[in-house]
């Protein structure tokens, strides 16, 4: 059976979910492999989205180094902008 996943030819890919609960924005992102296993995992909260995502930029580095072999941050501009992947 051909999977999403498969047919893209993808190596890694990222799920997640974000919940409103109480107020707050919880978010839970997870990076995984071709065959399932989960190689990383990261927790945000924040009062806005906006607050997951800085909180993310800020563990970027963290989250992707354990693939990537590298925990320096990568060098680059922050964007305000907010893509949103249509399913």
């Amino acid at each position: 059976m051909t999977t999403p996943v498969h047919q893209l030819k993808a190596e890694l890919f990222i799920a997640g979910s974000v919940t409103l609960s109480e107020g707050s924005y919880i978010a839970f992102i997870r990076l995984f492999d071709v065959s399932g296993k989960q190689l990383a995992s990261v927790k945000l909260e924040g009062a806005k989205i906006r607050d997951l995502r800085l909180q993310f930029e800020e563990k970027s580095s963290t989250f992707f180094g354990k693939v990537l072999g590298s925990t320096k941050p990568p060098e680059t501009k922050r964007s305000t902008r907010f893509s949103r992947c249509a399913r």
